[in-house]
């Protein structure tokens, strides 16, 4: 809902009338600082470690570089990768970890 500013500029990820979350064991860095590429299409993968038919999603992101520096002017910079969703109902089945829902997109 546009009423809300914490998630203006997010999505969330679903598959039917799943909604799917970032883990921080799946994802390296900060799940708060990936973005996501809005007009790629998400792979669909099965993982046996949640259920024999659990489908996982991946998708083209950009991740912040560790070593950044904390205060600048200039875009943080970004290296590819591939930013991993699993179901919301399998999250935290692996230890304590981040996770989020809402993403930002570029």
């Amino acid at each position: 809902h546009p009423a809300v500013r914490a998630d203006a500029g997010k999505r969330a990820l679903m598959r039917g009338p799943l909604v799917y979350c970032l883990e921080g064991v799946d994802n390296e860095g900060d799940l708060f600082d990936l973005v996501i590429d809005a007009e790629s299409e998400p792979e669909l993968h099965f993982d046996p470690l949640f259920g024999a038919n659990t489908v996982t999603l991946r998708a083209s992101a950009a991740a912040k570089i560790a070593d950044a520096p904390l205060y600048s002017t200039d875009d943080l910079p970004r290296k590819e990768t591939k930013a991993t969703f699993i179901p919301y109902y399998a999250f935290a089945n692996r230890g304590e970890t981040d996770m989020a829902v809402w993403v930002r997109t570029k």
